[in-house]
């Protein structure tokens, strides 16, 4: 397997699911004919026994082979709407690391991706269905109990001075009725409209009373 075919296999395992569109943008978005060629590499690694197709959308969506998630399955939109988010982050500055629904040890917390993208460390909630403002208030209690715990200086992305992630809630449902005095917590519609937000407002943002970040939109 050449190193293209193995990256491509990998960034399926890491989303759980990937549509074709998807691949598309991640590894041939600078060829002539992307769709074309990522047809032709996802038959390949099909064919091959890595991965196996969901013919059940449109356009069509990848799993690894053997993977249990069901093809009706409402977690395939979620690992979908994941990914989207995932690409716009991109589209809007480097993604210096990132996790799927990351699990820590001993933490009662599981954003659905976590990033460390613009200089910060990002807790994101990727809404593909509203939730109601007593769910969401309960998903903010996780986060300032891991805050109010410490416990987040201890999490595997930590470097030099441990700094609490920003949570963001992305999608369905905003704005929720949700107000916290120990974290700062964004939301938006998409990624595109919280950069324009940030661009009219013009101001930094805190992190955690510990100080102030100046990024570049």
């Amino acid at each position: 397997m050449n190193s293209q075919y193995r990256d491509i296999v990998m960034s399926v395992e890491q989303f759980r699911v990937l549509s074709r569109s998807h691949i598309e943008e991640m590894f041939f978005s600078h060829t002539k004919n992307k769709k074309n060629n990522a047809n032709a590499v996802l038959k390949k690694l099909v064919d091959r026994g890595y991965l196996q197709q969901v013919k059940e959308f449109t356009p069509y969506v990848y799993v690894i082979k053997g993977s249990k998630i069901k093809n009706s399955s409402q977690k395939i939109n979620q690992f979908l709407h994941i990914a989207d988010i995932y690409l716009q982050l991109k589209k809007h500055g480097k993604i210096k690391d990132f996790k799927v629904e990351p699990r820590y040890f001993n933490v009662d917390v599981r954003p659905d991706l976590f990033v460390h993208w613009k200089g910060s460390y990002w807790f994101i909630e990727c809404q593909n269905t509203s939730f109601s403002n007593e769910q969401m208030r309960h998903k903010i209690k996780r986060y300032e109990k891991l805050y109010l715990s410490n416990q987040y200086k201890q999490l595997p992305f930590q470097q030099g001075e441990a700094v609490m992630p920003f949570v963001w809630i992305i999608g369905q449902g905003i704005p929720y009725d949700i107000h916290s005095q120990l974290l700062k917590v964004f939301q938006s519609e998409d990624v595109g409209s919280f950069i324009r937000q940030q661009k009219m407002n013009n101001q930094p943002i805190k992190i955690n009373h510990q100080g102030i970040i100046k990024w570049s939109l």
